[in-house]
């Protein structure tokens, strides 16, 4: 059975969604770090292999997305970062963000609020990589949140 586009939005809005509830929430249950990291990873994953060929801007976005998700869970799983992940983590966020708005259909963009806001999520959560400008805080949480609710409807 293929790996459908679909089946890595699911996995990508669900991912929002606690992602950004968690910030909210201070409890913490053992080992639910690590199952989110792992979470991460495979939605990384599934959002790569689903996209089959790369043939457009918003097929590099995605791609670029999935690479970001599989890092951001690697670095955390494994407790691991070098000199300059950071940045790297950074470029990957914006760009992907910038990307996935670019290939948005702009003329049908209240069809695509979801991914419209996923971008803008990415440029903020990349943004917040830079502590100098103080960008991030609540935002990408809600962000987040709104993001994933609408990926969810929309698929």
């Amino acid at each position: 059975m293929a790996i459908s586009k679909k089946t890595g939005m699911l996995l990508l809005g669900i991912l929002l969604i606690i992602l950004g509830a968690l910030t909210f929430i201070y409890m913490r249950i053992p080992g639910m770090e690590t199952v989110l990291n792992i979470y991460c990873i495979v939605t990384g994953a599934v959002i790569i292999i689903a996209l089959g060929r790369v043939r457009g801007i918003e097929e590099i976005g995605m791609l670029l997305l999935g690479i970001w998700l599989i890092l951001a869970g690697l670095f955390q799983l494994f407790n691991f970062g070098f000199l300059g992940s950071n940045e790297i983590m950074m470029v990957l966020a914006i760009a992907a963000g910038i990307l996935i708005l670019i290939a948005l259909n702009w003329k049908k963009v209240l069809k695509n609020i979801g991914r419209l806001l996923l971008g803008i999520f990415l440029i903020v959560t990349g943004v917040s990589f830079m502590p100098a400008l103080g960008v991030g805080g609540i935002v990408a949480p809600i962000l987040a949140i709104v993001a994933g609710i609408f990926i969810l409807i929309e698929r």
